[in-house]
């Protein structure tokens, strides 16, 4: 075999080496972008849950606050109780 001839098989297997790593790292590439596409979809529903708690929370608050300021309306008066005999 020439020096030409084996600088070519030599080239050919550097060729091959490289075109195996640049699938590999296609492979690689792909899972990523599919493992960030499953987070995107997890932050937005933990978004939109969050802003669902969020008013939930907010409704509660004002549920508990209208029904602390009737209620301390409700006992501002005073009983009286009258025993008969």
């Amino acid at each position: 075999m020439t020096r030409l001839e084996s600088l070519q098989a030599e080239q050919g297997l550097e060729i091959k080496m490289l075109s195996e790593r640049k699938r590999d790292l296609e492979r690689r590439v792909n899972i990523m972008m599919d493992e960030n596409e499953q987070l995107q979809n997890t932050m937005e529903n933990l978004r939109e849950r969050t802003l669902v708690l969020e008013k939930q929370c907010h409704e509660k608050d004002l549920q508990v606050s209208a029904h602390t300021h009737t209620h301390t309306h409700t006992h501002t008066h005073t009983h009286t109780h009258t025993h008969t005999h």
